[in-house]
C-alpha cells in the first residue's frame, strides 16, 4: 500500500470516476492521478500543500452534496452494475485459442464466440475476456459500457470495440 496515494470510491454519488475526473479538473483545480468506472485515485507528493489538501476536501464535499440526493431518486451507477464475469466459460486453453485460426467479426457477430484476443477495461487492468473464454453478454456490455462512460479498452484489435478477434470454428 502506497500513504501516499488515496483512492476514493465515487459510485454512491451515481457518477463514475471519469465524470468525477472531470469534475475535478474542470471546476475545482483538481487533477487525479487515476480515474476509473468507479473510483478516482490521488496523489499526495512534496508539493502537496495544506491549501491543495483542503481544495481538494472541498471539492469532494461538494460533489457528494450536489449529486448524492440526486443519485438517490435516478440510481444512475447502482450497486446492480454489470457483472462482466457472470456466465464465464472457457471452450479452449490460452494455449490453444493464441495458436487458433482467428477472424475478425463485427462487435454484435461476436456473442457466443471464442475469444481470440485478451481484452481488459484499464483502470483497472483486470481482463474482462480471455483467449480461449465464451464471450456472454454480461462481458460484451461491460465493455461497451465502459468503453462509453471513459475507460481505455487494452489488448482488442480494435479498441473502439466496433470489432473482435474471434477463434474460427
Amino acid at each position: 500500500m502506497d500513504p501516499l496515494r488515496v483512492t476514493v470510491g465515487v459510485s454512491r454519488i451515481g457518477l463514475t470516476g471519469f465524470k468525477v475526473n472531470e469534475l475535478l479538473c474542470e471546476e475545482h483545480g483538481v487533477i487525479p492521478e487515476l480515474a476509473g468506472m468507479r473510483s478516482v485515485t490521488l496523489v499526495f507528493n512534496w508539493g502537496t500543500s495544506m491549501e491543495h489538501t483542503e481544495r481538494l476536501i472541498t471539492a469532494l464535499s461538494r460533489l457528494s452534496t450536489r449529486f448524492l440526493d440526486e443519485h438517490q431518486s435516478q440510481n444512475q451507477v447502482g450497486s446492480g452494475a454489470i457483472t462482466p464475469f457472470a456466465g464465464f466459460r472457457r471452450e479452449l486453453s490460452p494455449r490453444e485459442a493464441f495458436f487458433a485460426k482467428k477472424r475478425k467479426v463485427d462487435i454484435g457477430e461476436s456473442l457466443g464466440k471464442i475469444c481470440g484476443e485478451l481484452i481488459c477495461t484499464f483502470p483497472p487492468g483486470v481482463p474482462v475476456v480471455n483467449l480461449g473464454e465464451v464471450i456472454t453478454r454480461e462481458a460484451l456490455d461491460y465493455l461497451l459500457d465502459a468503453r462509453k462512460k471513459g475507460a481505455e479498452i487494452m489488448g482488442a484489435a480494435d479498441p473502439r470495440l466496433s470489432s473482435m478477434v474471434v477463434c474460427s470454428e
